[in-house]
């Protein structure tokens, strides 16, 4: 999350992932973390904290209360499950990413750790994807604006930047009012063996919301549980088409789980442009939400899915109308590529080598 503009970690919710044990006294301010047989103990508002309750390790700041939630910096953080651990571990500023690196391997394993290695992945090809599309037309605005023109149209212009900019190959699942099925869409990702799948698409209101309450925009990176009931929600309206029995196909694999990182890092720069650059508001403190969408389960390759805003909504389906506010949505997706471009693939050679190969049934 961001803070006044400072990036900061949710304890609770990093420890939930690394299947860290959590426990916060508000009685004593006292944050104890377990794994395994180790123990660590933090205090709010303060910058020491206690490894197996004997040594004193002072941070570059202090745990702090936001909103409910408790956040402390990346590097901080780090420093603390280092200790947890018993290993290096490292934040990335610029990635958002936690990386940890440790020689035992099945214990990380057994335990849900997940060791993050470098592994020479660079972005070379991209698919920009379009959600829904002929017959197909997604969600409906109050005045009749439909979702599958505005994802054409800011796909198409993100496209046009991607061409004009960056040094990769760009795959297109349609640049036309075509309707293209769940499964051609993943397929076309796969089998040009792409390196980053973006799909764009506009949200609407769910059962439990009115239409003027139900605003902003979320991005999302594959999970099998869903963020809240919302989110499950916005999956399984986006899901319409698919077989029903694809996440069968998914416990056992652990694929998606090894572009993770990735995927989180390239929503976050897209949820981050759209907020600030744009000025769309990040519903959920502008986290990065989960849900089980077909799309994002079947591609072998990092992938993220963009709902830019509520066509659902009277003022924000009124600036999905305007051009100039599309261009400036697909002006922050293409930025939000380009920065994490630049950032992988920091130590190659710039070549001009951007072409488009569209593909459809």
């Amino acid at each position: 999350k961001r803070v006044n503009g400072v990036l900061k970690i949710s304890i609770p919710k990093a420890c939930e992932i690394l299947k860290v044990g959590y426990a916060y006294s508000e009685l004593t301010n006292r944050i104890v973390l377990t794994y395994n047989d180790r123990k660590t103990v933090l205090f709010l508002d303060s910058k020491y904290f206690l490894y197996e309750n004997e040594r004193s390790v002072e941070m570059e700041d202090a745990p702090s209360k936001y909103d409910k939630d408790i956040l402390i910096s990346g590097k901080s953080f780090a420093n603390i499950l280092s200790s947890l651990f018993n290993c290096e571990v490292f934040w990335n500023e610029n990635r958002m990413t936690l990386l940890i690196e440790t020689d035992a391997k099945k214990d990380a394993a057994s335990s849900g750790t997940t060791a993050f290695k470098d592994s020479g992945y660079k972005l070379k090809k991209i698919v920009i994807d379009a959600g829904h599309g002929g017959h197909d037309s997604g969600a409906k605005g109050p005045t009749g604006l439909l979702e599958k023109d505005m994802n054409l149209d800011i796909a198409n212009r993100v496209v046009r930047l991607l061409k004009s900019k960056l040094p990769i190959e760009i795959i297109t699942t349609r640049i036309d009012d075509t309707f293209i099925s769940l499964q051609e869409r993943v397929n076309i990702a796969n089998r040009n063996n792409a390196d980053l799948f973006v799909s764009i698409h506009c949200n609407a209101k769910g059962r439990r919301t009115s239409a003027e309450s139900a605003y902003g925009t979320e991005c999302y990176i594959f999970s099998e549980v869903a963020s809240d009931e919302n989110a499950a929600e916005v999956a399984q309206r986006e899901n319409v088409g698919a077989p029903t029995d694809f996440l069968s196909f998914l416990l056992n694999d652990l694929g998606k789980k090894s572009t993770e990182s990735i995927s989180i890092s390239m929503a976050g720069y897209i949820e981050d442009k759209l907020v600030n650059d744009v000025g769309l508001y990040g519903r959920k403190d502008s986290m990065i939400m989960r849900a089980p969408f077909y799309v994002l389960a079947r591609t072998k390759m990092p992938a993220v899915l963009v709902e830019v805003a509520f066509i659902s909504h009277p003022g924000e389906e009124q600036k999905l109308a305007s051009p100039y506010f599309r261009e400036k949505v697909a002006l922050s997706i293409f930025q939000a590529i380009k920065k994490y471009h630049s950032e992988i693939n920091i130590d190659e050679t710039k070549e001009s080598i951007p072409t488009e190969n569209q593909e459809s049934n």
